[in-house]
């Protein structure tokens, strides 16, 4: 897996594979065996990671896999599911060679064409959002990625962002700090629930900033800044 500078839209992969490749490039699996089946009802071909890769969509570049079948075969002896669409439709190029897994350089490429691959990922950390705030009317809050069942601490305040130093790392709340009463994640890791914004509020910004599970161990979500209205 690598990022990559190219930008597949404007055609500018190189034809030697490496010339493509920003120095991020990591082979996290070095060897079969993959799973799955490839006769009806088809699976997915579960490609696990012996080596993380981390890729950042922010950054504006491309990101690419690279799969080489070699062993006794070198060549595919089965199609590949793919999809197919017009210019900036689908989303990426294939290049490739057709006979030697140790090639260096394509034989061959598809513009707007890729094989179907899925991606199981899990976030570097839980996630809390919460829906626009207006006095007097009810909103939603949002918690993702935590231990099932685990706890959630959410503390807020009127006075500012912090920080506030506290025994697991900066509380990014100032003085004085309220605190919600503690609630649980559920089976699956999420917490969502609604509450109301009283009148009073209108005009203030909310600060608010929570402690969860996650992993067995206790550490903040993202802090949020929100302006009442």
């Amino acid at each position: 897996m690598a990022s990559s500078p190219t930008g597949y839209e404007v055609a500018s992969h190189d034809i030697i594979f490496d010339n493509n490749l920003n120095p991020d490039a990591t082979i996290v699996r070095a060897a079969a065996p993959f799973t799955g089946t490839l006769v009806p009802p088809l699976t997915w071909m579960a490609i696990s990671l012996d080596t993380p890769f981390y890729y950042d969509p922010t950054l504006g570049d491309d990101f690419i896999l690279q799969i080489r079948k070699c062993s006794t075969i070198s060549t595919w002896t089965a199609s590949i599911d793919g999809v197919s669409g017009g210019p900036g439709i689908v989303g990426g190029n294939r290049y490739g060679h057709l006979t030697d897994c140790s090639a260096t350089t394509q034989t061959f490429s598809n513009n707007e064409f890729v094989p179907l691959i899925k991606f199981d990922w899990v976030p570097t950390a839980p996630s809390m959002a919460v829906d626009p705030m207006i006095a007097g009317q009810p909103t939603d809050f949002y918690f993702n990625f935590m231990d099932p069942g685990g706890l959630v601490f959410i503390r807020w305040s009127l006075a500012g962002a912090g920080p506030t130093p506290t025994g697991i790392g900066d509380l990014l709340l100032s003085a004085p700090i309220n605190a919600a009463p503690t609630v649980h994640a559920d089976s699956e890791g999420n917490l969502n629930f609604t509450t109301y914004v009283p009148v009073g509020l209108a005009g203030e910004t909310f600060y608010v900033h929570s402690v969860v599970q996650r992993d067995g161990e206790f550490i903040f979500t993202n802090a949020l800044t929100i302006p009442v209205q």
